[in-house]
């Protein structure tokens, strides 16, 4: 696997974790708490999203020009 194709399958991963948080937000809310967790769902979508950003960023330097 080449470096492109590990960040583009961090990039679905990334897609999709952040997805399934803010469904989780729309069923059970934004301040809602998950048991064992720190964060309510509005931290948690934040998280997913950054993390979201920082392999876009990544692809953009390595020259897979996304826009």
């Amino acid at each position: 696997m080449t470096k492109t194709e590990m960040l583009l399958t961090l990039l679905a991963e990334e897609c999709n974790e952040t997805a399934q948080r803010a469904s989780k937000a729309i069923r059970f809310g934004l301040d809602e708490v998950q048991e064992g967790q720190p964060h309510n769902n509005a931290d948690r979508i934040v998280y997913e999203f950054n993390d979201l950003v920082a392999v876009t960023e990544m692809l953009k330097r390595k020259g897979a020009y996304l826009q």
